[in-house]
């Protein structure tokens, strides 16, 4: 019995952990790397964590127009050196490029067709 009581907790603390992230998720703009990248797991078998890497550059530069400046915000928090980067839609464009950088410096694939 105790040890069912145990697991119910902990199953109760993930519960809270979830629904936390799913608040969080509800309240950042993540909908369309996620929406992007939940097939290409279910489908290719991609690990969730690598496919949203492969398609949050693209998205990035897809929604760069309208998202510039959040993004720039994001790029001084992420890259503090990016501070000295002037305009907003530069800072924007250094920030995807570092992001992408980075997952080729961390020896991920970067693009799906690399994926095995």
């Amino acid at each position: 019995v105790a040890k069912l009581v145990a697991i119910l907790q902990g199953s109760s603390e993930d519960l809270d952990e979830a629904w936390g992230v799913g608040q969080a998720f509800a309240n950042s703009p993540v909908a369309a790397v996620h929406v992007l990248a939940y097939p290409i797991g279910g489908t290719f078998h991609v690990p969730h964590g690598l496919s949203n890497a492969l398609v949050l550059p693209h998205v990035l530069r897809f929604n760069a127009p309208d998202a510039h400046g959040h993004n720039s915000e994001i790029a001084v928090n992420a890259f503090p050196q990016m501070a000295q980067i002037e305009g907003s839609q530069a800072r924007c464009a250094a920030f995807i490029d570092a992001l992408a950088d980075l997952s080729a410096h961390l020896g991920m694939q970067t693009w799906l067709r690399d994926v095995d």
